[in-house]
C-alpha cells in the first residue's frame, strides 16, 4: 500500500549530544521506502559532514533484514545503501526500538503533517 510517508533522523555523538538532524517525506511510497531512503540519507549526511566511528541504529526491522538480503524492488536503494556504508568504513548497523528514538520519530511525523515536497530539511 502507498500513501504519504516520512523518514527522520539524527546524529549524534557518543554522549547523544545533537550533531545534525534530517527528515523528509514523499507522497507517493511506502514506509518501508522511506526508512530506507531516511537511512540512506543519514549516511550520506555523515559521509558530507565527514563524521567517523559511526554506530548505526534503526528503528524497524524490516530494513535490516532487507540490508542483509537481496530484494529486485529495493535493489538500486540497497545498492546506494551499501556503497555509502563502505564510505563510512562499514559501521555496524543494530536494531533500536523506536521509543529509544523519539526525537527522529517525531521529526518524521512533523514533516508530514507539514508536507512540503520530496526534500530533505537539515537541521
Amino acid at each position: 500500500m502507498t500513501g504519504a510517508a516520512g523518514y527522520g533522523g539524527v546524529i549524534s555523538d557518543s554522549n547523544g549530544n545533537w550533531i545534525v538532524g534530517y527528515t523528509g517525506s514523499s507522497k507517493h511510497t511506502t514506509s518501508l521506502h522511506m526508512e530506507l531512503m531516511g537511512l540512506l540519507h543519514g549516511l550520506r549526511l555523515a559521509h558530507l559532514r565527514q563524521l567517523t566511528h559511526l554506530e548505526v541504529a534503526v528503528d524497524a526491522k524490516e530494513v535490516l533484514n532487507l540490508l542483509n538480503a537481496d530484494n529486485i524492488f529495493y535493489s538500486h536503494i540497497l545498492n546506494d545503501y551499501r556503497s555509502a556504508l563502505h564510505q563510512l568504513a562499514d559501521p555496524h548497523v543494530t536494531h533500536t526500538y523506536r521509543e529509544q528514538n523519539q526525537v527522529a520519530d517525531t521529526m518524521k511525523k512533523h514533516d508530514l503533517m507539514e508536507y512540503r515536497g520530496p526534500s530533505m530539511l537539515v537541521f
